[in-house]
């Protein structure tokens, strides 16, 4: 039998809920994130697609505090430091990652926004692309005057 998960944002324990025969590890009445084992997350959004989609109610606590730039460890492999990166191409959500056990760790709402994605009706990312914001800069500077004492032209 698992010992009780704590969730790795907010250390309130983890309840299992089970979605279209998926046992999940939610914080419910917490901040309300969801753990997804390696492979679980795939297969309720396979199972989203379907013609009769499972439905997962998470009851969130919105005065819990969560530090969200707090590095979270795996809640399923102890004190091992999970991996904060891009859910996808589109830069709209970030995911933690376990990289031992390949376990997902979504915060509240991000679920949503995955699946919206995923069917193409993602908002676009808040920031830009890395290309862009490079280019961005890099016409900001071209358009800058070196200081008079490097080029030897003093002012009149």
């Amino acid at each position: 039998m698992d010992q009780t998960m704590k969730c790795p944002a907010c250390d309130r324990p983890l309840e299992v809920t089970s979605v279209a025969g998926v046992n999940l590890n939610v914080c419910q009445h917490g901040c309300g994130g969801i753990w997804f084992d390696n492979h679980e997350l795939k297969r309720i959004l396979t199972a989203s697609f379907s013609d009769n989609p499972p439905m997962l109610v998470v009851q969130r606590d919105e005065s819990t505090p969560v530090d969200y730039t707090r590095k979270r460890l795996c809640p399923r492999c102890p004190n091992q430091p999970m991996l904060r990166h891009y859910f996808s191409k589109k830069c709209a959500i970030e995911v933690d990652e376990c990289p031992a056990c390949g376990g997902l760790w979504l915060d509240y709402g991000e679920l949503a926004t995955i699946h919206a994605e995923l069917k193409g009706a993602a908002s676009p990312p808040e920031k830009p692309p890395k290309a862009l914001a490079i280019r961005q800069i890099s016409q900001y500077l071209a358009g800058l005057r070196p200081p008079t004492h490097l080029t030897g032209n003093r002012p009149k």
